[in-house]
């Protein structure tokens, strides 16, 4: 029997995600804010008890997510996050290429972390971003469904996969969501309030191009999408709206891009997501497995209940997930205003 359950995570905030110059940043870290953003999310996570399986990107902003936001389940439990390659990111930029294993050894030493299937022959070279590892669609998609796969066999019931916003797409096959509208962020799930679901068996097959080539698409927003900017090009050909009215060539330019960062904010001021992945840093949505009849591939289906709390039509948040959020925002606004000050050259108030 497959396991019951998927929670499917993206990373929380890394330092990658604060300007599109860091995206040259190697295997970043989590900010301070990703780490708050982890204890968040490890207060409001509402399946912690079911959970007997943690997985995730061996990037480092991944792997500490894990660690960090999981850790009663991995405590009581005695769990091991397992480092599963298969999850990297998309692109090969240096924010998106992960560490040699030797690397994460030592920076994982002593920690509940799975390095075993770093070692196998194929994973070797899981680094270096061409064949299998490719930042190319098709080996991205191919890397998907490989991880569906093992996860289907794995022996768990309810798993954690932690990874990243780009290859988020890819594993769920969902391509509808690459732009949330009008939402405030709450700790680990926004409200949502126009959203489709598409599946495998009648999904678009992704582009040929070199994902990378897209990322130009990310803007320098504090809690920045992930690599597939590529969903937000595909997502104009499903879903007209004048919010997409921003052309992939326009994009291109850096005047342009400027001011399709301007429109998001005048349209959508309180977003803290760019129109790249359509997840949140940190944001969770469950999972069960299903079958696609005609092809017999493993597909993952998002359940009623993960829906609802993304539509806003679950219950509100509680008062101690609205003081984590408020002090999450609230780091988040003094590292923002810290950050202007210096770039300004301000002398800060002590």
């Amino acid at each position: 029997m497959p396991p019951v359950t998927i929670h499917c995570v993206r990373h929380a905030q890394g330092f990658h995600n604060t300007s599109v110059a860091n995206h040259a940043i190697h295997d970043p870290m989590l900010t301070q804010l990703g780490e708050e953003q982890c204890k968040a999310l490890q207060a409001n996570f509402p399946f912690m008890d079911r959970v007997d399986g943690v997985v995730a990107s061996p990037l480092k902003r991944t792997v500490y997510t894990a660690l960090h936001s999981f850790t009663p389940a991995i405590k009581n439990k005695h769990l091991k996050v397992y480092a599963l390659p298969e999850l990297q990111e998309t692109s090969d930029l240096p924010c998106d290429t992960g560490s040699d294993v030797r690397v994460l050894e030592s920076e994982f030493k002593g920690q509940p972390v799975d390095l075993s299937y770093m070692y196998t022959p194929q994973a070797k070279a899981w680094n270096n971003k061409t064949g299998k590892w490719g930042a190319t669609a098709s080996a991205v998609d191919d890397r998907a469904r490989i991880a569906r796969e093992w996860l289907y066999n794995r022996p768990e019931k309810e798993i954690v996969v932690v990874t990243h916003g780009g290859f988020l797409h890819y594993f769920t096959e969902d391509w509808m969501d690459t732009h949330k509208m009008d939402g405030t962020p709450s700790a680990g799930n926004p409200p949502l309030h126009r959203h489709r679901h598409r599946r495998r068996s009648d999904a678009p097959p992704p582009p040929s191009d070199s994902i990378t080539s897209l990322r130009h698409i990310r803007s320098q927003s504090e809690s920045g999408s992930g690599s597939d900017a590529y969903s937000s090009h595909h997502h104009h050909h499903h879903h007209h709206h004048h919010h997409h009215q921003f052309s992939r060539d326009t994009q291109t330019s850096s005047s342009s891009s400027l001011a399709f960062r301007e429109h998001m904010q005048h349209h959508h001021p309180h977003s803290h997501r760019t129109p790249g992945t359509g997840w949140y840093n940190t944001e969770y949505r469950s999972y069960n497995f299903g079958n696609n009849p005609r092809s017999g591939r493993v597909i993952l289906v998002e359940t009623e209940q993960s829906r609802a709390r993304r539509s806003g039509n679950d219950q509100p948040l509680s008062r101690e997930e609205q003081s984590n959020l408020h002090r999450t925002e609230s780091k988040q606004k003094a590292e923002e205003e810290k950050a202007y000050q210096k770039a300004s050259g301000i002398q800060a108030k002590v």
